[in-house]
């Protein structure tokens, strides 16, 4: 640092011993950018860049080279194929790969960048120029494949030469490039082909990512090539410079040739000059020694005097019918503060008093009448139309300036208070908003031609409201025919129209007719003719026909009923006794074989069983169906009613015990179906079973005879379910031997013992007494399994059925025929239309705007307010206009935008500025008013009340906070903010916001350099712009324009007060971004010839890495750029 701040000190010299010091370091790449200032090549610091010397990828990287005589490389693409049987195989493919000589044209939409820029006057000398790319293949696309270990040659080489020795050849024919003619020694050495391309990625970008997917079009924002030309510039030399092929065959080839060979397109023993076609071309031409360093250190700070941005108005004779100030009288001499303007103070008490200077309160009322006249005029012309004296003129009095937008025809307000007086009423105001009117007359053709552009479908739209004015008149006056007409002509004179005709939401005139008890036949026209009162059958009809004619639609109480009640013809359903006593009973008799006398009571017996016979209609009817109850259980409900049969018991014993034998098993199948369970119908049949279980087991079980008697219990083990075991007593019974006593004989003719009278086996239950649980439901199961008939399934199959398939099955039922489902005619009211409510919805001013708006779509709230409005009125458009309106004012006099600027002494200096909130807005509101009296003029739909501009400064902020018609009553100045940053107020005024201006050669040849105003966070004597810990403190930059050709804005969000503090400083940048590539210096490397350089890298990547120019930058101390006081 010492050694800069050495060069600094001695280069820059204190101005009037207010500079101490400029500081100038090589650390430009620590600057914190905001994404606004990135520069469009890619969205990272240059540190976190990788440079590679190829970025061939696919077929390309695998290319074999060229056979012996060939210019095309070939790949062989081999892929492993498989069967089912386990077997595997390679297939390969040789394919031939496009060479340079294949090339006829380069895209230019490839082309993001050209260094210098195209057309630049004074590029430095010191750097190489350079064509960047967007795909990072370019340079190698097309180039055949190297021998093993040789580099890869691009096919691409930019050539610079000066201008006064290149000579263009006219395109020849099949070719598609201009031709370029260079001599041979103007032209580099293409053996170092090879170091002049590189790629670029990104490391800041998906960092852990190899290169090759970094290179590839997933990152393509961050990644690029880049060609380098090695030519060695001088200055104030003007250079062509071409990118041409470097082969043989890619010369041919963009001259629309075929054949040729890979060798260099130029070289030792090559035609003088050589004949290059160019696939891209521009010029430049260097300027005077010095690089941005150099530059940055011919900058002086300088305070800016109090005449920069001030003008000096003459005010005293203002003009008829004003008259002229005296001499001495205030106001008379006043300065007019432009856009931009010195913070310095007045050095005179003359300059103080003009700063601030008004006209008398009597001249400025005498201007406040002048300019309210013509409104007062059109008023008295316009109250009783007695003013004779008035002609039939247009009255055209002085500019009120927003009238349209204030919505008055004179001035209002105060002017200490109010926007509107005070820029009508200031002189310098109305200055400046006439500038603004001057600015739109300047650049009225390119403004209507974007206005123009911006309409859109809007004269279309006002060409169909402009009919729709037309069809609701003519309508208007139809429609107010419609009054004398009664209800029922009047339906049948809209009849035509009636299915468009809303009466309620969603129901049409023909629908509500439909639906009514007024047939549809009378709208017809037909009925309409039929039944006219001077038609062809009222003339035939009496007098009473004819009245009663006239009352056939509708009588006083509205449209009439044409219900008739539909009763089914005698025989149809039934015959009623009146026509049984009028039939033959003798033919009856006879044909019936009945008696005479018994034929009325067959007859009257059977119609009464017509009569009953629509029973099952009258019980199916749709009104005494209920919804489907969906808590209803099939299964549970037939348990219940079935299971209250089963548990009736019979008063009769003999019958109970034949019951209870017969249903037991099914009582107890039912009481453990799945639908019992957990019910008290369940536990009731489980209960009854039980009972009905040991009852059989007592009653029907094994008889253990009394102790007196023949057969004695025997001693032996109980069998469960049975009697005691006897022991055998005496010897076996067998045939022929005597029984003994007590012993009958029981005829065994099966397999086992039957047990006489039952169908239940009793052998195989089991007592349940007082058993619970599994035991119980077993015994219960044991019982239930020898029912004949088991209910248990189909009690389960009937739970699963569907309530809708029950519905189904009794609606078949009930009607096999199907005759309920014919929907029954339902009843219809009396049509309830009036007169008043149909000529209300044949209102034109109500359809023809229905119309209208079904075909125009607006925005919700604009709709709303165009509906409420009394008539159809057109579309107003207001066009926009985001250009910064200072580019226009300094393209009409940049003597209104910041004059002075010739009064600082050096061509090189940085000063500050600020702006003026008061004259922004006067002139944005002078160019609003101005351009909607063009418009006006130009037969464009608007009611001139747009805010047509929204921006001063900033490219990319609003900085007119609210339209024009919506501004608040307060100062002029306070509806507008720089950059769209509302600036903090100072009591009455607003503070500017602090602008760095910079002129200077270094922002000709750098018009992307960056400047900042940067917080200092060491010593003045050591500047520290960021330190360990504590990052870089920036004030947000509001905006940054260039003035050409040597003038650079820059605004921010700080006052002149606050960066007059303190440890601000002002900072001028090479922009980091910007990449470039320089000459050696001193000793690291000398060219080799006069004009071209040569290196000794091994590749591209380390001579782009080698040659890469570390950006510089330069600090100034705000506070020796402004004073604020004496």
């Amino acid at each position: 640092m010492a050694d800069i701040d050495a060069v600094a000190k001695s280069v820059v010299a204190p101005l009037a011993a207010t500079v101490t010091g400029t500081k100038v370091v090589r650390d430009a790449w620590r600057l914190d950018l905001s994404p606004d200032e990135e520069y469009v090549e890619s969205e990272v610091a240059l540190e976190r860049l990788q440079f590679v010397a190829s970025a061939l990828g696919g077929l390309g990287a695998a290319a074999l080279p060229p056979a012996a005589g060939a210019i095309r490389s070939t790949s062989t693409i081999t892929v492993p194929l498989a069967d089912s049987d386990g077997g595997s195989e390679t297939a390969s493919l040789t394919v031939t790969l496009f060479g340079p000589g294949d090339v006829r044209a380069l895209d230019g939409a490839q082309v993001i960048r050209r260094y210098p820029t195209p057309g630049t006057a004074t590029a430095e000398e010191t750097v190489l120029a350079h064509i960047e790319f967007d795909r990072p293949e370019v340079p190698w696309a097309f180039s055949p494949a190297p021998a093993a270990g040789a580099p890869v040659r691009p096919w691409l080489a930019l050539v610079v030469v000066p201008r006064e020795l290149v000579e263009w050849e006219a395109i020849p024919p099949g070719g598609s490039l201009p031709v370029l003619h260079a001599p041979l020694d103007e032209l580099p050495d293409l053996a170092q082909s090879h170091l002049w391309a590189h790629a670029q990625a990104s490391r800041n970008v998906a960092a852990d990512k190899p290169l090759e997917v970094r290179l590839s079009p997933a990152h393509a924002p961050v990644n690029l090539s880049r060609i380098v030309s090695p030519r060695v510039l001088r200055d104030s030399t003007t250079y062509v410079a071409a990118l041409v092929p470097t082969t043989d065959a890619g010369v041919r080839g963009g001259l629309g040739l075929t054949g040729g060979t890979l060798d260099p397109a130029w070289g030792p023993g090559s035609d003088d000059p050589v004949r290059l076609p160019a696939f891209d071309r521009w010029e430049f031409s260097t300027g005077p020694d010095g690089d941005f360093k150099e530059l940055a250190l011919r900058l002086r700070g300088v305070v800016a005097p109090y005449e920069v941005g001030r003008r000096f108005i003459d005010a005293s004779i203002p003009g008829k019918p004003l008259r002229a100030l005296e001499a001495g009288e205030p106001g008379g001499k006043q300065v007019l503060r432009c856009a931009l303007f010195s913070p310095t103070p007045p050095r005179s008490p003359e300059q103080a008093v003009a700063e601030t200077a008004t006209w008398p309160d009597a001249l400025t009322k005498d201007l406040r009448q002048e300019l309210d006249r013509a409104g007062v005029i059109e008023r008295a012309a316009g109250g009783d139309g007695e003013a004779p004296e008035i002609p039939d003129l247009p009255i055209v009095g002085p500019r009120i300036y927003a009238k349209l937008h204030r919505g008055v025809a004179s001035v209002t307000g105060d002017e200490d208070e109010d926007w509107f007086a005070e820029l009508n009423l200031r002189p310098v105001s109305r200055i400046v908003a006439g500038v603004g009117t001057r600015v739109v007359q300047k650049d009225q053709e390119p403004l209507m031609q974007s206005a123009w552009a911006q309409l859109g479908e809007v004269e279309a739209a006002n060409r169909a409201i402009a009919l729709a004015q037309l069809a609701e008149l003519l309508a208007s006056r139809l429609h107010a025919r419609l009054d004398a007409l009664a209800i029922d002509r009047l339906v049948q004179v809209v009849a035509p129209l009636s299915s468009r005709v809303t009466l309620t939401a969603g129901t049409t005139l023909s629908a509500a007719v439909d639906r009514s008890a007024t047939p549809s036949t009378v709208k017809l026209g037909a009925f309409r003719r039929v039944t006219r009162p001077g038609g062809p059958l009222a003339r035939r009809a009496d007098v009473g026909t004819r009245q009663r004619a006239g009352r056939l639609v509708a009588d006083d109480s509205g449209l009439r009923d044409f219900t008739r009640v539909y009763a089914n013809p005698e025989g149809v359903a039934a015959i009623s006794a009146e026509v049984l006593r009028t039939f033959d009973r003798a033919v009856i008799a006879e044909a019936l074989d009945l008696a005479p006398e018994t034929v009325l009571a067959q007859l009257e017996t059977a119609t009464s069983k017509l009569v009953l016979g629509g029973l099952a209609s009258h019980l199916t009817r749709p009104e005494r169906w209920g919804a489907i109850d969906t808590t209803f259980e099939p299964g549970r409900v037939f348990t219940e009613r079935w299971g209250k049969r089963l548990l009736r018991r019979s008063t009769i014993p003999a019958l109970e015990a034949v019951r209870a034998e017969r249903l037991g098993p099914v009582i107890a199948g039912l009481g453990l179906a799945k639908p019992a369970s957990g019910t008290r119908i369940g536990t009731e049949l489980q209960e009854a079973a039980v009972r009905i279980n040991d009852g059989l087991i007592d009653r029907l079980g094994p008889v253990l005879p009394p102790g007196g008697g023949p057969v004695r219990p025997g001693g032996g083990p109980v069998r469960p379910g049975g009697g005691p075991v006897l022991p055998p007593g005496g010897g076996p019974v067998r045939p022929g031997r005597a029984r003994p006593d007590g012993i009958d004989r029981i005829d065994v003719r099966r397999d086992r013992l039957a047990r006489q009278g039952t169908r239940i086996d009793v052998g195989e239950l089991t007592r349940i007494g007082q058993a619970q649980g599994r035991e119980r439901t077993e015994a219960l199961g044991t019982l239930g399994a020898q029912a004949d008939r088991k209910l248990a399934p189909v009690v389960e199959s009937i739970g699963g059925i569907q309530l809708a398939e029950i519905r189904e099955a009794m609606t078949v039922l009930v009607d096999p025929g199907g005759l309920l489902q014919i929907a029954p005619v339902p009843h219809r009211d009396r049509l309830s239309v009036t007169s008043a409510q149909l000529t209300a919805a044949l209102d034109p001013r109500v359809t023809v705007r229905q119309s209208l708006d079904g075909r125009l779509r607006f925005s919700g709230r604009l709709a709303e307010r165009w509906r409420l409005k009394p008539f159809i009125a057109p579309v107003m458009a207001a066009p926009r206009f985001d250009r910064p309106m200072y580019r226009a004012l300094d393209d009409y006099d940049r003597d209104w935008l910041v004059p002075g600027l010739g009064l600082l002494p050096d061509s090189d200096f940085v000063t500050v500025l600020s702006t003026n909130d008061e004259f922004m807005e006067a002139f944005l509101v002078g160019l609003s008013d101005e351009f909607g009296r063009e418009l006006l003029w130009r037969g464009y739909p608007t009611d001139r009340r747009g805010t047509y501009f929204h921006r001063f400064w900033s490219p990319q902020h609003d900085e007119v906070l609210t339209p024009i018609h919506a501004f608040s009553r307060t100062r002029l100045g306070r509806h507008v903010a720089v950059g769209g940053v509302a600036a903090p107020d100072d009591g009455d005024d607003r503070l500017g916001r602090a602008v760095i201006v910079v002129r200077s050669e270094l922002v000709r040849r750098f018009p992307d350099l960056v400047i900042q105003a940067i917080r200092n966070q060491g010593t003045p004597e050591d500047p520290v712009f960021e330190a360990p810990g504590s990052p870089q403190q920036t004030a947000t930059v509001l905006f940054a324009e260039h003035l050409e050709p040597d003038i650079a804005l820059v605004g921010v969000d700080l006052s002149v007060e606050e960066l007059d503090g303190p440890g601000w400083w002002i900072v001028i940048a090479e922009h980091p971004s910007a990449t470039r590539f320089e000459l050696p210096g001193g000793e690291q490397a000398a060219p080799s010839s006069p004009d071209h350089l040569r290196s000794t890298k091994p590749d591209g990547a380390a001579f782009a890495l080698d040659r890469l120019h570390h950006p510089t930058r330069v600090a100034f101390e705000a506070t020796d750029l402004v004073v604020t006081g004496e």
